[in-house]
C-alpha cells in the first residue's frame, strides 16, 4: 500500500441486463475501493458511475453513466 495523501479517482460499475443481483453494485464498489486504496487512490465523493442492466457488449452510446464519466 502506498503512503502519503491519496489521489482521487473515479470508478465505473456495470451490471449486466441478464443479472438480477441487487448486491452486485455493493460488491463492485467494495472491490474497487480495496484496489484503489492498494494503489494509493480514494474514489472521490460522487465518483462512482453505475449503469444497471447494461450488457458488456453494449456500445458507449448505450451506457449513460460511462458517458457522464468520460465527459468529466
Amino acid at each position: 500500500m502506498k503512503k502519503g495523501p491519496k489521489k482521487k479517482a473515479l470508478a465505473y460499475l456495470r451490471r449486466s441486463n441478464g443479472v438480477n443481483d441487487s448486491a452486485s453494485e455493493k460488491r463492485q464498489r467494495e472491490a474497487i475501493d480495496r484496489a484503489a486504496a492498494h494503489a494509493g487512490y480514494v474514489i472521490a465523493e460522487d465518483g462512482y458511475f453505475f449503469d444497471a442492466k447494461i450488457s458488456g457488449a453494449s456500445e458507449l452510446e448505450d451506457r449513460p453513466a460511462l458517458q457522464r464519466l468520460f465527459a468529466i
